[in-house]
């Protein structure tokens, strides 16, 4: 048996870095702050343009929860300036064969996989992995149109943390309805 606990072998496995792998580093994000800022340059004259930063905040949160409730009732949401629409996809999830070795596409559940390696040593060894039950995966993609403004192809989206929790939440209680996109 083991003589540190569980908790103290999850950390020593989670925390366990491969050498020579760098730490990543994002360049050139904007987040709600940084709009804040730009929207203090940019805005007309006026006090009733003078918004303070935690009501731009307030304002950005519940723009968010509106979109998410729109997302999830309607199966997408259509952006502003001709930027296209975020839709819920999904897919089937199968195991298959790809060049000779067996391709597992399901996500790992750390916290069982951790548990089992605590309390199995040849689970451990040989790096043993539990995986959750669901056999759909959704997924929010941003579905872009040929739009009107320049570059468009070097435009990147990244959903919101908050967001793919939610969906993963209504995945796993099978709330989700089956009018979403299948590809």
């Amino acid at each position: 048996m083991r003589e540190e606990t569980r908790d103290e072998f999850a950390k020593k496995v989670r925390f366990k870095r491969l050498p020579g792998r760098p730490k990543s580093k994002i360049n050139n994000s904007y987040g709600q702050y940084a709009y804040y800022l730009n929207w203090r340059r940019v805005r007309p004259e006026g006090e009733r343009f003078n918004i303070k930063w935690d009501n731009f905040s307030k304002i950005l949160h519940s723009m968010n929860q509106l979109m998410i409730e729109e997302m999830f009732n309607s199966g997408s949401v259509e952006l502003p300036y001709s930027l296209g629409s975020l839709v819920i996809c999904s897919w089937k999830r199968e195991v298959c064969i790809k060049d000779g070795r067996l391709k597992i596409p399901y996500i790992v559940d750390w916290e069982k996989t951790l548990t089992l390696w605590y309390e199995d040593e040849e689970a451990h060894q040989n790096k043993t992995k539990v995986y959750f039950e669901n056999k759909n995966n959704y997924i929010v993609r941003w579905e872009t149109i040929p739009g009107k403004y320049k570059n468009q192809y070097f435009y990147n989206f990244k959903i919101l943390r908050r967001i793919k929790q939610e969906v993963a939440k209504r995945a796993t209680n099978n709330t989700l309805d089956n009018f979403f996109i299948k590809y």
